[in-house]
């Protein structure tokens, strides 16, 4: 019902765009002439319609169904955790990583187009994190604290990317094995 109701403000919106565009268009034409009432026609009614659209629809009417599709990456203390608000969270440690990839698709910037995938120790499927996720930039702070190695080169082609690819941006090796192996057997 929602997604009905959605649909129609946003059909509204661009009535509305359109006839705020040509009202003001034909009050430039008075004014300047042509062809500056077709660029006002134009620019009045893009404006309108994402104020309209950006702003009243999805911050003002539609603000909590927003929020609720909006999945949240929290950090704690061994790890994250990673869900939609009010539902069950996956949780990450971080000494169960395995491997970390960045995950593009050539559908955007209309549909999710990146997702951080990350692999644990135990699990078959990875932790699938889409880039919209809430407070996903805390990512950045784990991969230069936590993972020695990290591809920064990776994150970037990923980040610019419009295609369907994969990149590997840290993986665990046996010197990384070796090197946690020696750590514990030190501590003991």
């Amino acid at each position: 019902m929602l997604n009905l109701v959605h649909k129609l403000l946003f059909g509204v919106s661009i009535f509305c765009a359109i006839a705020n565009g040509i009202y003001v268009a034909g009050k430039v034409e008075m004014l300047w002439g042509s062809p500056w009432h077709i660029l006002a026609l134009l620019g009045v009614a893009l404006l309108t319609h994402f104020f309209i659209n950006g702003f009243i629809l999805n911050k003002v009417i539609f603000r909590r169904q927003v929020e609720e599709n909006t999945p949240v990456f929290e950090l704690t203390e061994e790890g994250a955790l990673f869900g939609y608000p009010h539902e069950l969270k996956q949780e990450l440690t971080w000494e169960k990583v395995t491997k970390i990839e960045i995950l593009t698709s050539s559908e955007g910037p209309w549909s999710e187009d990146l997702w951080w995938a990350i692999f644990q120790e135990g699990m078959e499927e990875p932790a699938l994190i889409p880039n919209c996720t809430k407070n996903i930039t805390a990512i950045f702070e784990v991969l230069e604290t936590r993972f020695n190695g990290v591809s920064m080169e990776n994150i970037q082609k990923a980040m610019g990317s419009t295609s369907n690819a994969q990149f590997l941006i840290w993986q665990k090796t046996h010197n990384n094995l070796s090197q946690q192996d020696a750590a514990s057997g030190a501590s003991a």
